[in-house]
């Protein structure tokens, strides 16, 4: 129950059908689901926006220093992924998952050299 309440679902809510959850609830639970089969792998681990104004309840968690060797970040604020990520990794649909070496910005200049030879 602990960990539902890490992405935001009240212990009732989390008792809830899941044909009962909205789209983003549903979201949230697919992402929990994703980072437990995750996190059986060592090092592995989550974290929520630092400044995401829509999930306010979990700034104060997302303060804490992060050891681990895998983070794995969400953001809409591309200058951020920049700054941090040392590696990308895609939804490129069907359920296939690519990764790909480098910032953000390294990500979008290999997507369209992969187009351009289309």
């Amino acid at each position: 129950m602990s960990y539902l309440e890490d992405f935001l679902f009240s212990p009732a809510r989390a008792r809830s059908p899941v044909r009962s959850l909205s789209g983003g609830e549903r979201n949230r639970l697919l992402l929990a689901r994703l980072f437990t089969r995750l996190s059986q792998r060592a090092g592995a681990g989550r974290t929520d926006q630092r400044s995401g104004h829509r999930h306010a309840g979990t700034i104060g968690r997302c303060n804490r220093p992060i050891r681990l060797s895998t983070v794995f970040l969400v953001s809409h604020d591309r200058a951020f992924l920049d700054n941090v990520v040392t590696q990308v990794i895609a939804f490129e649909g069907n359920g296939k998952l690519e990764e790909y070496p480098g910032s953000y910005q390294d990500w979008i200049d290999t997507k369209a050299r992969m187009a351009s030879l289309k």
